[in-house]
């Protein structure tokens, strides 16, 4: 298994968190401000549509072969991120 640890920073347009692979991925999103809102999605992803995780939250997610993960803010925030490749 391979493990890469990332920060994004996210505003209110899309920024692409987990990229693609072949292999199933699970990738674990963690919002570290207590101010902003951070929704997650497709590449499509808004605030009216995306997974919400709340300030000082984390949410994990299985991303299978092919799909990757976007990211939008209320405002600007940055993520802390942890991706497990299985491999």
């Amino acid at each position: 298994m391979t493990i890469v640890t990332l920060q994004e920073t996210l505003t209110t347009s899309p920024s692409l968190i987990a990229g693609p692979d072949v292999m199933a991925q699970f990738v674990t999103v963690h919002n570290n401000s207590s101010n902003q809102q951070v929704y997650v999605g497709g590449s499509n992803v808004t605030t009216s549509n995306g997974f919400h995780i709340d300030g000082k939250e984390e949410h994990t997610f299985t991303l299978y072969p092919g799909d990757a993960l976007y990211g939008v803010s209320s405002g600007s925030d940055t993520v802390s991120v942890i991706i497990q490749k299985q491999r």
